[in-house]
C-alpha cells in the first residue's frame, strides 16, 4: 500500500461523518428569490426523503442561482465533505466550497473549517497542509475542550484529529529532503559480502566496520556466517576510503563483532564482539582496547599497537543479556550502546525488545550501572546502532518504530541543557526506504554520514555516504589532533584552548607517554580559538585553531590543523629563535593582519605574567623582489610587531626588532612551499 493510499484508507476508517442536519452559521442573502428559497429548504430536508446525491444536485442549483447564499455553500460542503472521504475525486470541488463559504460567511475563526480542511488534505496526500490545519483546529477548540464547552461532535472530532497528527507530522518530515541528494556505495568497500556498522575516527581519516562472509572450513558439513572487523584509510576528507584490511590482533580472533568506537584521540576502542557462555553460545559483549605506547623506532617515531581486549564490567554487561554498537561521547565520560535485557522495555507480546543504554565514567574511572534512556527514545519497538556526535548532544539511532518508511528507519533526537531528549525525528527520504537502514555516523563537521543499507544500486548490504542535509546536522564541532614536542613531554606541560572572545579557558588532557592530545571545539559558540602550551619556565606558543570572526581581510583564512598540530614546550633559556605560525603579513604589507593581533595578544599576556623576559623579533623574507625592498619590508615588519607590543603594555626596553630581508632563508627559494617558510617573524627570548 502506498502512502498516499494509506492516507486514504485512515481518513476513511477513522473520520467520523458530520451530522445530516445542515446547519446554517449564516443568514440569507437580502435579494434571495422564492424559488431558491424552497430548493434549499428542499435540500434539507432528512435524508429519509433525500439521498445524499440528491441534495448536492439541489444544492449545486441554489448556488448556480445565488452565488452568495452562504448557507447554501456550508451545506453543499459539509454533503461534499462526506463524499471526499470515500472518493478522493471530490476533494478539489469540496475544498473549493469550503472556500467560498468561508468567504461569505466571514468565519475564519470557525474551528470545523480547519478540521475539514486539514482531513482533505490529509485524503490527498498533502501532509503539511493537513499538519498545519489540524493544529489550528486543535488551537481554536483547546481551551473550550479544557472547561468540558465542546458539544460532542467536536470532541470527537480532536480525538481524531490529534490520532492523525502524529501521522502528518512523520510525513511532513519523511519528505522534507525527497529528491535534494541521493546516498551512495562506497566505491571501493561495496563487495559481494555484507558490510556495515560503521564507525569513523574523528578526524575522518579511518573508516571501521564489519564485513561478513560465509565460510566453509574443511571438515565443515555447513557454511558459516564469519564476520571480520576492517578498517580502511583515506588521506584527506575529500578523498575516497581504500578498500580496507582486516586489522591483527587482538581482533578477529573470534567470528562475530557487532561495532566499535574510537574515542577522538584514536586511543581507546569500545568493541562489541563474540563472548560465548554455557547458557547464551551467542552472547555478544563490549570490551575496551588501548592504543599502547612501546618505545621509538630507529627514526625516532613512536611505535604503537593495541593492547588485549578487555572485557566491560557487569555495569555493562549482563550474563543474559546482549551488548552491541558502542558509541563513546567526545570527552569519553559516557557510553552508549545498544541491549536486549530483562530491563528493556517489553513488546506487545511481553518480550524485551532492544533499548538504548547510557553508562556514565565516575571519578574513579569506573563505568555507573547502565540506564535504559528514557521516552521517547525508548519504546515498544526496537531501537538499536546509536551514534552521539561530537558535540555531545545530537543522537543517531536506527529504530523499527511506527510510523516509518518500513523496516528499520534512521532517526535523530537532541539533548537540551537539562539532559532531556527531544522527539526523534525521521531522517526520511532518500535515506529511509521500505528496507532496513542502520549504523549511522556523522564525520565532526556534521556534513558527511555513512550508513549501511540493502537497496537499488547497492552490491548486497553495503555502506552508503551523503552529505547529511542541514536540518538533520549535528551542532558544527571541529576536532583537533596534535602533539607536544619535545615528546614526551614533562609533567608540568599544560595544555589549554582559549575561547578568544569570552576569555573561557578549558584545559585538553596531554597524554604524557607520547606528547599526543585531541578535543573538540564548539564552532557554534562562534568565537576564535587559541591553542596554547603552558608551564613554568616554558617559552611561549600558541596556535590558532579555528578563525570565528573576520576582519575586511576577508581571505585570512586558517587551515585545518591535521593531521597533526607540532607545539613545542620547551624551557625559554633553551629556546633559540622559534616562529609562531599565525604571525603572518599579507603580500608586500606590514600591516598587522587580524589572526596575527589574536597570537599577538596571547603573547602580550605572556610577557606580561614574565616581565624577567625580553624578547628580540626579527623579520624575514623570501627573495622575490630585490633585496633592498626586501630588507626594508621585513624591518617595518619587525617594527610592527614591536610596537603592537608597546601599544598593549610592554615596556620598550624590553623589546628590538630587526629586519633581515632574503638573507637568511630556512628552505629554498626555487619553490613556492620554501618561499613561504621563509616569509616568516621570529622571536628570541631573553632573560
Amino acid at each position: 500500500m502506498t502512502r498516499l493510499a494509506l492516507f486514504y484508507f485512515v481518513i476513511t476508517c477513522t473520520l467520523c461523518c458530520t451530522s445530516n442536519v445542515l446547519a446554517q452559521t449564516c443568514p440569507p442573502p437580502d435579494d434571495i428569490s422564492s424559488k431558491t428559497s424552497k430548493l434549499f429548504e428542499k435540500a434539507s430536508e432528512s435524508r429519509n426523503k433525500r439521498t445524499s446525491e440528491e441534495r448536492i444536485e439541489m444544492l449545486k442549483e441554489v448556488v448556480d442561482q445565488q452565488d452568495d447564499y452562504g448557507a447554501a455553500f456550508e451545506a453543499l460542503a459539509k454533503l461534499l465533505f462526506k463524499k471526499a472521504k470515500r472518493d478522493p475525486e471530490y476533494v478539489s470541488e469540496c475544498k473549493n466550497t469550503i472556500t467560498r463559504w468561508s468567504e461569505l460567511c466571514n468565519i475564519d475563526s470557525l474551528p470545523e473549517i480547519n478540521y475539514m480542511l486539514g482531513a482533505l488534505a490529509y485524503i490527498s496526500g498533502n501532509a503539511e497542509v493537513a499538519l498545519r490545519e489540524f493544529e489550528l483546529f486543535m488551537s481554536k477548540t483547546d481551551a473550550d475542550s479544557k472547561k468540558k464547552k465542546l458539544n460532542s461532535s467536536l470532541e470527537r472530532k480532536r480525538k481524531e484529529a490529534a490520532n492523525l497528527i502524529p501521522e502528518a507530522r512523520f510525513n511532513v518530515q519523511f519528505y522534507a529532503n525527497q529528491g535534494t541528494y541521493k546516498p551512495e556505495p562506497l566505491p571501493l568497500i561495496s563487495l559481494p559480502e555484507d558490510e556495515y556498522l560503521p564507525a569513523l575516527s574523528p578526524d575522518g581519516r579511518i573508516l571501521f566496520f564489519t564485513r561478513a562472509s560465509s565460510v566453509k572450513s574443511r571438515g565443515d558439513v555447513v557454511t558459516r556466517r564469519v564476520e571480520q572487523f576492517i578498517q580502511a584509510r583515506r588521506s584527506t576528507s575529500e578523498e575516497g576510503f581504500d578498500k580496507g584490511e582486516p586489522l591483527d590482533y587482538p581482533f578477529n580472533e573470534g567470528e562475530k563483532y557487532g561495532g566499535v568506537s574510537l574515542s577522538i584521540d584514536n586511543r581507546l576502542l569500545i568493541v562489541a564482539a563474540s563472548n560465548p557462555t554455557l547458557k547464551n553460545p551467542e552472547n555478544i559483549d563490549l570490551f575496551k582496547t588501548t592504543y599502547n605506547v612501546d618505545g621509538k623506532d630507529d627514526d625516532g617515531k613512536f611505535f604503537y599497537y593495541w593492547g588485549d581486549l578487555e572485557l566491560l564490567g557487569p555495569q555493562i554487561n549482563t550474563p543474559q543479556g546482549w551488548e552491541s554498537q558502542p558509541t563513546l561521547s567526545a570527552d569519553g565520560k559516557e557510553l552508549f550502546f545498544a541491549s536486549a535485557r530483562n530491563t528493556s522495555t517489553l513488546d506487545g507480546d511481553g518480550n524485551p525488545t532492544m533499548d538504548l543504554y547510557s553508562s556514565i565514567k565516575t571519578e574513579s574511572g569506573e563505568w555507573s550501572q547502565a540506564q535504559k534512556l528514557p521516552a521517547p527514545i525508548s519504546t515498544g519497538a526496537q531501537e538499536k546502532a546509536p551514534f552521539l556526535h561530537p558535540d555531545g548532544r545530537t543522537l543517531y539511532f536506527s529504530s523499527n518504530r511506527t510510523p516509518s518508511g518500513g523496516g528499520y528507519d534512521l532517526w535523530v533526537t537532541r539533548r537540551d541543557s537539562m539532559g532531556a531528549w527531544s522527539l526523534p525525528v525521521t531522517l526520511g527520504d532518500p535515506v529511509n526506504t521500505d528496507g532496513d537502514e542502520h549504523g549511522l555516523v556523522v564525520s565532526a563537521s556534521g556534513t558527511e554520514a555513512f550508513f549501511a543499507s540493502r537497496r537499488q544500486g547497492t552490491n548486497g548490504l553495503d555502506i552508503l555516504s551523503f552529505q547529511i542535509p542541514e536540518n538533520l546536522r549535528p551542532e558544527a564541532v571541529k576536532v583537533i589532533h596534535g602533539v607536544v614536542n619535545p615528546s614526551p613531554p614533562s609533567k608540568d606541560v599544560r595544555l589549554t584552548i582559549e575561547y578568544v572572545q569570552s576569555r573561557e579557558v578549558q584545559e585538553i588532557e596531554l597524554s604524557h607517554d607520547d606528547g599526543s592530545f585531541a578535543s573538540v571545539i564548539n564552532l557554534s559558540r562562534g568565537e576564535d580559538v587559541i591553542l596554547h602550551v603552558e608551564g613554568e619556565g616554558l617559552a611561549f606558543e600558541a596556535e590558532i585553531v579555528h578563525l570565528a570572526y573576520k576582519t575586511d581581510a576577508s581571505h585570512e583564512k586558517i587551515k585545518d590543523p591535521t593531521p597533526a598540530i607540532q607545539l613545542r614546550a620547551q624551557k625559554a633559556n633553551e629556546v633559540d629563535a622559534f616562529e609562531l605560525k599565525d604571525v603572518q603579513f599579507e603580500t608586500n604589507k606590514s600591516e598587522i593582519t587580524y589572526s596575527t593581533k589574536l597570537i599577538l595578544r596571547a603573547f602580550t599576556e605572556y610577557l606580561l605574567s614574565h616581565v624577567k623576559y625580553s624578547i628580540t623579533i626579527s623579520g624575514h623574507t623570501d627573495d622575490i623582489g630585490s633585496a633592498e625592498a626586501n630588507l626594508k619590508l621585513s624591518q617595518d615588519r619587525a617594527e610592527a610587531v614591536l610596537q603592537f607590543f608597546v601599544n598593549n603594555g610592554i615596556n620598550a626596553s624590553r623589546l628590538d626588532a630587526n629586519g633581515y630581508g632574503e638573507s637568511s632563508p630556512k628552505a629554498s627559494n626555487d619553490e613556492a612551499d620554501g618561499r613561504a617558510v621563509n616569509r616568516r617573524t621570529e622571536f628570541i627570548v631573553r632573560d
